[in-house]
């Protein structure tokens, strides 16, 4: 659907789960992507000859030495999937220095310093597409996960932050929380009954990014990978062109520019 075939791609955490997919998605959309997880290079070798990937790279995104070096390795990136994050369960009373700030480094001190390294080129080429991968705790923090829950709080105020100053850059920044996706890490969170009919109520997604405003309710109960796959894609099309003026939703959708609600065309 989508034509990303000039675009090359890092998608953080993109060993397993939703990270996976995307970045399968994006390969499978002819972008060059690079596979990324912690310490494990033959993991990240693995899986990206099986998606098909350009390349394979490690940082332990808790360092912040290694976060910055994590650009020397893979060059210029057009888009940036800020995918990875760290949940360590423990009642608030409990948090200890080491969990907290592990939570705080990987999902929201990396977030920014990789948005800043990246960011120059970006800029001198006019365009850039940057997305980061919110959650449901968000809006709903689980009792357990109280870090977890403020850090993605967090980057999701930085998104409106940094968006606002870089659209008129050709940039754009997006915050996706999707719903509950059933991947292996959420298994424990939802075997909790009371939680997940909770989180069921709660609403798909949210993106931000300057002038462009844009929400989408879908029936929460046929949230799939598949479906935030398609979203990463449109996200990243160039809005110059033909790929980002349709986006097939078997699903009843809305998109608002500037709040208006009949502006049905935006791009992101």
């Amino acid at each position: 659907m989508f034509d990303l075939s000039k675009k090359r791609a890092l998608v953080t955490g993109s060993t397993q789960g939703i990270g996976y997919a995307i970045a399968k998605s994006l390969c499978m959309a002819g972008a060059e992507v690079f596979v990324h997880c912690s310490a494990d290079l033959e993991k990240s070798q693995r899986i990206a000859a099986e998606i098909g990937a350009f390349g394979a790279v490690t940082s332990r995104l808790e360092n912040e030495n290694e976060v910055i070096a994590l650009p020397e390795k893979v060059g210029d990136i057009d888009i940036l999937v800020l995918n990875a994050s760290v949940q360590i369960p423990m009642k608030w009373y409990e948090i200890d220095t080491a969990s907290f700030e592990k939570q705080i480094n990987v999902n929201l001190k990396s977030t920014l310093l990789l948005m800043q390294k990246f960011y120059p080129y970006m800029k001198g080429r006019r365009y850039g597409r940057i997305v980061t991968i919110g959650s449901v705790q968000q809006y709903k923090p689980h009792i357990d996960m109280a870090v977890y829950a403020a850090t993605k709080s967090a980057v999701m105020n930085l998104v409106t932050n940094i968006a606002s100053q870089v659209a008129d850059e050709g940039i754009t920044v997006n915050n996706i929380s999707p719903g509950v996706i059933n991947t292996p890490r959420n298994a424990v969170t939802l075997s909790n009954e009371k939680y997940r009919a909770d989180v069921k109520d709660d609403f798909g997604f949210e993106m931000i990014s300057q002038n462009r405003f844009t929400t989408a309710q879908i029936d929460k109960n046929t949230w799939t990978v598949e479906m935030l796959d398609m979203l990463i894609e449109w996200i990243a099309s160039d809005p110059r062109g033909e790929e980002s003026r349709d986006l097939d939703w078997t699903q009843e959708y809305y998109l608002a520019r500037n709040s208006d609600p009949n502006d049905t065309q935006t791009a992101l």
